[in-house]
């Protein structure tokens, strides 16, 4: 089907030129000692012009073997030079024996002048299928890099998580190793824990997104370890409505967001804090609050460790500039960091959790 309609194509537009020439032809011969009638110009044009249709698909072919570049230009121009006069000459030749087969065609019209047409014909034709040869070269060469693009891109957000990873891996040893000189049996149970959240963590290795029930549920593990770390002095509360569970998130984007909350807020605090995370929809976009008792940010605000800095990138790298990640003092004390994103939802992707909302 799109063959034939690329037939119908070419044939309608060599029929086109065929039809201008045509009516160039009678003005001419009007005004001329010798007119002709609208039957005799358009078949003189016609068969002209679908002579040379009928030779443009071997100029095209031509092109493309010997191809005018600057390696070779002056050799391909000179086999042009001379494809051009062969075919000028047999397209005349042709010409004149269609022609001649209409007995009330006049003599003069078997003129040479359609053998200059035939030539610059050609070289008009030749020019099309390099131009045509340059925009698809050129279009291939665009798509290659944006497809060099994406793929860079995919590198950096892998290299990026994966910086994640040993990073979020030594803090947790660390705490561990500093329970274990106070109490054995929970630090037993924060390597369980621990083990539990590798485990998850290979489980979605190689992906780059996960539903927000798996990043709170993985969240929600890493909150019991730091709990048992701060033996009570810290408590948290996760709350995501059960129809955004499904929305899609950059992978292991939040906990660096709550470890920072930790590291700057409850830490710092000699009483009990807490962490509360809100999931929330906000004009198409999905809202995720950690918020942290303690102190307050200091007066030359925030400075962005390993963590905050590859989670701003990799928002960054996902969404350009359609994301939000702001960290301000909130009004009840303590500090809230807001990250906003587009929202987009994978009905296929199933929560791995079904107590909804968390708490």
């Amino acid at each position: 089907m799109r063959r034939s309609l690329s037939g119908l194509l070419y044939f309608g537009v060599w029929t086109l030129i065929g039809v201008f020439f045509a009516t160039q032809t009678y003005i001419g011969a009007w005004y001329s000692d010798r007119p002709l009638t609208w039957t005799q110009a358009f078949i003189v044009a016609l068969a002209a012009w679908y002579v040379r249709a009928a030779f443009a698909p071997a100029i095209f072919w031509l092109a493309q073997r010997f191809t005018i570049s600057r390696s070779k230009w002056l050799k391909n121009v000179l086999i042009h030079a001379g494809a051009s006069l062969v075919f000028a000459i047999v397209e005349q030749m042709i010409y004149d024996a269609v022609v001649i087969r209409f007995p009330e065609m006049p003599r003069h019209i078997l003129s040479p002048v359609e053998f200059h047409m035939n030539l610059l014909t050609y070289w008009v034709v030749l020019g099309v299928a390099h131009f045509r040869a340059y925009y698809r070269r050129s279009r291939e060469s665009e798509l290659a890099a944006s497809h060099l693009e994406a793929e860079l891109t995919g590198a950096k957000l892998d290299l990026l998580r994966a910086q994640l990873h040993p990073h979020f891996l030594f803090n947790t040893l660390n705490g561990i190793s500093e329970l274990m000189h106070e109490d054995v049996e929970q630090a037993d149970l924060m390597l369980g824990n621990l083990s539990e959240m590798l485990r998850s963590a290979l489980e979605h290795s190689g992906k780059r997104e996960v539903t927000l029930s798996a990043e709170l549920e993985f969240l929600r593990r890493y909150l019991e370890v730091q709990s048992m770390r701060f033996q009570h002095r810290l408590t948290f509360q996760i709350v995501a409505p059960p129809e955004l569970l499904s929305c899609r998130v950059p992978y292991l984007i939040l906990q660096p967001i709550v470890e920072n909350s930790i590291l700057h807020g409850i830490a710092r605090s000699p009483a009990p804090g807490s962490i509360h995370v809100n999931a929330r929809q906000k004009n198409g976009m999905l809202q995720i609050e950690v918020c942290n008792t303690g102190p307050g940010l200091p007066s030359a605000g925030i400075k962005e460790g390993l963590g905050l800095r590859n989670t701003r990138l990799r928002l960054l790298h996902s969404y350009a500039v359609n994301y939000k990640l702001e960290a301000a003092n909130a009004v009840e004390g303590g500090v809230r960091v807001t990250v906003e994103f587009p929202m987009s939802r994978d009905e296929a992707m199933t929560p791995v959790v079904a107590n909804v909302p968390y708490n």
